[in-house]
């Protein structure tokens, strides 16, 4: 479809009317032409995407210490664990325990009971 559109462009010399009939903006042709233009048809190809960096994302030891917690005491709620956690000098909150439990598929007091009943191996 993107060599389509570079060809009808080239043809007809007119870059509006192969944009409306490919359905595409002219950003979107621009794009596509300057890709082509610099790798060619390999340009053209999909690209694979980078995993994306969230750099608020929690650390693998306070992800651990609020798993362990959790194993320990599955019927606390997201805000009592985080207090709990807060007294033992770990920064986190209500919500970010949440996010923890939402990740790992905790988030019911009942699945979080069940997990903490299997045994877990130690690293």
């Amino acid at each position: 479809m993107k060599l389509a559109v570079l060809t009808v462009a080239r043809e007809s010399g007119d870059v509006a009317f192969a944009c409306f009939s490919s359905g595409i903006s002219r950003s979107t042709f621009y794009k596509i032409k300057r890709a082509f233009d610099l790798q060619g048809v390999a340009g053209l190809q999909p690209q694979p995407r980078r995993k994306p960096r969230m750099p608020n994302a929690f650390s693998e030891e306070t992800v651990a210490k609020v798993l362990e917690e959790t194993k320990n005491f599955p019927s606390y709620s997201y805000t009592r664990l985080a207090e709990r956690l807060r007294a033992g000098g770990l920064s986190i909150s209500g919500s970010g325990v949440r996010k923890i439990w939402e990740r790992n598929g905790l988030t019911r007091k009942n699945d979080r009971s069940l997990w903490s009943a299997r045994p877990h191996i130690s690293k």
